[in-house]
């Protein structure tokens, strides 16, 4: 019997659907518990702060331990500022051991104690959540493991960073008013000085090795002949140390102290996340002259400061090729190389009659051995885009019914009182002083009064205060979940470049066919070419 004929007579099979469940390790199928483990962060190293970690270790570990299918994986605390994880010892510490796999689940108070560099935060819970380890924010009952929450966790990482600029605002203009007025606020250790309160003590025997540093200089000897001369006679560095660095003699040549003059606000801050740099001009600077005894003549220091800036004439070179591009076009820093991270630039290639436009990786295109990331169309990317769009159109009502739900569920865990009526509060308060402090007698009871009415004032103040940036939240939330809407509202037919610019943070290419889109709304969607 014939291949054909036989199938005839076979009867088919009735179809089947079975689960395949998610890969699970080791550990977990053995205890099949989610190891959970706390953040904390506290401002102070005093002893009521200790007594706060002490009993926020005690609260964790018991809740946690308290609930079925869960496992205490510890808790981690830091002292020091939230304004980057850099630093933060307790913090490193909970990612390496979420990378090396002994956590789960992360449970912290707020998103302002986890991070407050809106760009790192959010970093961290998509590549913790890429992981399979998810972040519960108690205070705003947010869970990574719900996508919409990267949505609202966007907002209230930026919510964090802001008032962390606030405080920062405050702390530059008190120190640029002690700059206005002259106040040296400095201690430690120079060649040549001791300083402390601001006042500078001369040391004898190290004034002869900062002299011998300059007129080196100017007598021809390079930075590596002067440190190879002063650990040849044996002179130890300011930190006592007994190599001279480069670094270290330079530092002594272009510092202005030696004059006995001090210049404030040689460097500064674009806002307190960014890295410190040299004021070439970009803010106000204040010369104190003759604000301390002087090792180096004036006319000497300016004759190096010549000398240096004549050797280094020949080393300065610019990057015109870099200088060249800027954002002309839509896409224009917006790519991004998932092998090393590099950014794309746009080249036009003639194919035919037709001119294509394709993106290359700058790295790839210096050293492709570095890099093997293949070029990209633009067309293929701006293809993309309008489809990834569609694909949120297509979902738009789990996406919005999502982010409605997680928005309401902030509002209903940060309830708003009313500014204005705490304002009326406030003044009626504030009359009342006027009054006490006018018409009763200088009496103890007067004091306690005025005491009590001025705690009560300051208090209504914080609350004022915290209801107008919580008004200010739930706004921006509602505002948030109303740009998407409109944005997801209607099919997209045709790409446009603007339309691109205002949504698209960046996009990852992964490869040709692999692209990663991130939208400035905090929701990321790959996208994989036909």
């Amino acid at each position: 019997m014939s291949i054909d004929a036989t199938a005839r007579h076979i009867n088919t099979p009735p179809r089947i659907i079975r689960e395949i469940p998610a890969f699970k390790t080791a550990t977990a199928i053995m205890n099949n518990k989610v190891r959970e483990a706390a953040y904390a962060r506290v401002s102070t190293d005093n002893e009521e702060q200790q007594t706060s970690y002490a009993m926020q270790k005690k609260f964790y570990e018991q809740d946690i331990k308290k609930r079925p299918n869960t496992e205490f994986a510890g808790i981690y605390c830091d002292e020091e500022s939230g304004k980057s994880i850099r630093g933060r010892k307790g913090f490193q510490e909970l990612l390496k051991d979420c990378y090396a796999g002994k956590i789960d689940k992360i449970i912290t108070k707020s998103v302002a104690r986890f991070a407050r560099n809106m760009v790192e935060c959010m970093q961290l819970a998509r590549d913790l959540k890429n992981r399979g380890i998810t972040i519960f924010f108690e205070s705003q009952g947010l869970d990574t493991k719900d996508e919409s929450s990267f949505v609202i966790l966007s907002i209230l990482a930026a919510l964090a960073e802001e008032e962390i600029r606030t405080i920062s605002n405050n702390v530059k203009w008190g120190i640029n008013k002690r700059y206005q007025e002259g106040k040296v606020h400095m201690g430690g250790r120079m060649c040549g000085y001791r300083i402390k309160g601001g006042k500078f003590t001369i040391i004898p025997e190290e004034v002869e090795t900062v002299q011998q540093i300059f007129n080196g200089y100017l007598a021809g000897l390079t930075i590596r002949q002067i440190a190879k001369r002063l650990e040849e006679q044996g002179v130890r560095t300011p930190r006592g140390n007994a190599n001279w660095q480069h670094t270290t003699i330079t530092g002594i040549l272009q510092n202005e102290k030696y004059t006995g003059d001090m210049i404030l606000g040689k460097t500064f801050k674009v806002d307190v996340l960014s890295p410190r740099q040299i004021n070439t001009g970009q803010r106000d600077k204040y010369e104190v002259q003759n604000n301390h005894p002087a090792i180096i003549e004036k006319s000497v220091f300016l004759a190096v400061q010549a000398e240096m800036q004549k050797r280094e004439y020949d080393k300065i070179t610019v990057d015109k090729e870099r200088a060249r591009y800027s954002s002309h076009y839509p896409l224009s820093t917006k790519l991004e190389c998932a092998e090393c991270g590099a950014k794309f630039r746009r080249h036009s290639q003639q194919h035919g009659e037709k001119k294509v436009d394709i993106w290359v990786c700058i790295q790839h295109q210096r050293n492709r051995a570095e890099c093997k990331m293949k070029p990209i169309k633009e067309q293929v990317v701006e293809e993309a885009f309008v489809q990834t769009l569609n694909e949120l159109v297509a979902d738009r009502q789990r996406i919005i019914a999502n982010l409605e739900q997680s928005v309401k569920n902030i509002i209903e865990r940060t309830p708003l009182k009313n500014p204005a009526e705490l304002t009326k509060q406030l003044q009626a308060i504030d009359d009342q002083l006027i009054e006490v402090s006018q018409h009763s007698p200088q009496t103890q009871q007067h004091q306690e009064t005025m005491r009590k009415l001025l705690e009560r004032a300051t208090q209504l103040r914080e609350e004022i205060t915290i209801a107008e940036r919580m008004k200010g939240t739930h706004d921006i939330l509602h505002q948030r979940v109303k740009e998407i809407r409109q944005v997801i509202r209607l099919p997209y037919i045709e790409y446009r470049g603007d339309m691109f610019r205002s949504l698209v943070e960046k996009v990852i290419i992964k490869d040709k066919k692999t692209l990663r889109f991130i939208f400035k709304c905090g929701i990321e969607l790959n996208h994989a070419v036909a």
